[in-house]
């Protein structure tokens, strides 16, 4: 009974000093180490335990921004959005925020589909980063998501200025102009990237590109240009050879031209692509 009672009692005595080293432990861990434990398990994509990892941090650091933005972001990983939520706060409440922190918390907000809150943020990082062409083109995104649309079309091309290579922010542009139905600033945009991109051989081969080509050759049919616009479905197929839309739209152009071998090419192609084969 007594070996019984003192086997008991060093089991406690374990239990304690484990948890009294446990809690040393943590206490004498410093922050660098919580952000790369965080890091480490993001990259193994184990949010769980990234998101753990991020908790313990803030235990010890409850004002660092990048284990706020990361917990942020962690918690929509695990559709946790009211905690997702409350981190984002916590975290613009602090006076020190990074450039990167801030693009981790306008994601947050853009998965949750709060684009008015994401547009917030964005102005209050320009606020404090005038000189980030990110910073433009994301902030662009977030007025054209509520609805601004001329503002970001602005404000794209804006970044453009800077960055004339990247072809994703000229479909960017092309697509505002389509939803305002401007097809001469679809057009002129098209020309403007084509100038941009025109020794950068990678570029122009790119499926990119051919959207962009594609978006200008679509306003072309707007504006009854059936040639243009079929010149520029043509040169979208070069990139993307069997892109069913192109073809169609290249299959109208050639229709409005009256060129009915053409029209027959075309319509033996999209009959081939909708059989597979």
């Amino acid at each position: 009974m007594r070996n019984t009672r003192l086997a008991t009692l060093l089991l406690c005595t374990c239990i304690v000093l484990s948890s009294f080293f446990g809690k040393q432990a943590l206490a004498d861990y410093p922050l660098a180490s919580f952000q790369k434990d965080t890091n480490w398990a993001m990259q193994q994509k184990d949010y769980d335990k990234a998101f753990a990892a991020a908790k313990q941090g803030l235990n010890r650091f409850p004002h660092d921004t990048w284990l706020l933005c990361h917990a942020s972001l962690l918690a929509m990983y695990l559709d946790k959005e009211g905690e997702a939520i409350s981190y984002r706060e916590r975290a613009l409440k602090e006076p020190n925020m990074k450039l990167e922190n801030y693009f981790h918390i306008i994601r947050v907000s853009r998965d949750l589909e709060d684009f008015q809150r994401a547009l917030d943020i964005t102005q209050i990082a320009m606020i404090k980063f005038p000189e980030s062409e990110a910073l433009w083109a994301c902030h662009a995104e977030n007025l054209r998501s509520v609805g601004k649309l001329r503002e970001s079309r602005n404000l794209f091309e804006r970044y453009l200025t800077k960055k004339p290579q990247n072809l994703g922010v000229w479909l960017d542009v092309m697509d505002n102009s389509r939803d305002l139905s401007d097809w001469q600033a679809i057009v002129r945009a098209g020309d403007k990237m084509e100038t941009a991109v025109a020794f950068n051989k990678t570029a122009r081969q790119s499926i990119i590109y051919a959207r962009c080509i594609a978006a200008k050759g679509n306003a072309h049919m707007h504006l009854k240009e059936f040639k243009q616009a079929r010149s520029c479905f043509e040169k979208a197929l070069q990139n993307m050879p069997m892109d069913r839309p192109i073809l169609n739209s290249h299959m109208n152009a050639c229709r409005e031209l009256h060129d009915l071998q053409a029209v027959r090419r075309d319509q033996v192609k999209l009959a081939d692509f909708d059989r597979g084969i």
